[in-house]
């Protein structure tokens, strides 16, 4: 993302058709997740969910719904400050001066948590279906 300049998001043309979708999906996921979580009291009962917690593995899957809410949450946060960092950026005197180092900067940064959020969420979602499935 770093040296790729049409990925460069506080520059592009796409960049605000491209914000609204990811805003409106970030926030779904991190709902869909949160409603998610409340599942786990449900399956409790199971027998691989015992034996998770006997071997003491059940945590780590808690651990990682919690982890893709924070980086979905996070994502939805990054993809809000890029809505007004362009005017900001060109407005800020500083800034000015090393503008294109903070579009590299940012755009690396919100690339990689859309990567980051997708794997999580696309991971706990499996996890959730296999535990929903067993026995």
């Amino acid at each position: 993302m770093w040296f790729l300049p049409p990925l460069w998001l506080l520059k592009a043309e796409w960049r605000s058709e491209l914000l609204t979708d990811v805003v409106a999906a970030s926030a779904i996921l991190a709902a869909y997740l949160l409603t998610a979580a409340t599942v786990l009291p449900a399956v409790e009962d199971k027998i691989i969910v015992q034996k998770l917690r006997r071997w003491q593995y059940y945590g780590f899957i808690v651990d990682y719904i919690g982890r893709a809410i924070q980086a979905t949450s996070l994502l939805l946060v990054l993809s809000l400050v890029a809505i007004p960092l362009p005017t900001l950026v060109t407005t800020i005197g500083p800034l000015k001066a090393h503008a294109n180092l903070v579009n590299q900067g940012f755009s690396a940064l919100w690339w990689s948590m859309a990567v980051l959020s997708v794997g999580f969420v696309y991971v706990a979602t499996r996890t959730l279906l296999k535990l929903l499935r067993a026995r």
